[in-house]
């Protein structure tokens, strides 16, 4: 064997361990991928059909509108649902008439309300520096403060 076939050699082990080194860091990563996507928690929908239940195994009852509505602060449980408090111990469960996709990553939302009082079926909600459209309210319901803290640990 020539010097030169020897190094025409080398330079093919090289690209073949090259190549085999590439397939097994792709499969390592499929793998992770894979691994990363099958989690066990909840999955969003999970979430908002432990809130529906907790609705109506506590038989919370809507309101049509919250009158003299001052916003104080809010929590954000799914992409349907949310609590907003209109004082530190006047908490409500606020469900939503479509997704809202920007509240689980939201810093802040804008209350868009006519007037004093927040209506379901007519006021609406919007993660401060969305893009997308404003969500509506579709329902309302007083809660208790343990029943907003339970709700939070869903």
């Amino acid at each position: 064997m020539t010097f030169a076939n020897m190094r025409a050699n080398k330079r093919f082990v090289s690209m073949k361990s090259i190549k085999q080194w590439t397939h097994n860091l792709i499969s390592v990563w499929v793998f992770l991928l894979i691994a990363g996507c099958s989690t066990t928690g909840t999955s969003r929908e999970e979430e908002v059909d432990k809130v529906s239940q907790y609705i109506a195994d506590n038989k919370l009852e809507s309101v049509e509108r919250i009158t003299t509505f001052r916003f104080y602060s809010w929590s954000e449980l799914t992409d349907y649902h949310l609590i907003i408090s209109t004082s530190i111990s006047k908490p409500y469960l606020i469900e939503l008439k479509a997704r809202c996709n920007d509240l689980r990553f939201a810093q802040s939302i804008k209350v868009n309300q006519s007037g004093a009082s927040l209506h379901a079926k007519f006021d609406s909600v919007r993660a401060v520096g969305s893009n997308f459209p404003d969500c509506f309210i579709q329902s309302i319901y007083p809660l208790t403060k343990d029943q907003a803290k339970e709700l939070r640990s869903l």
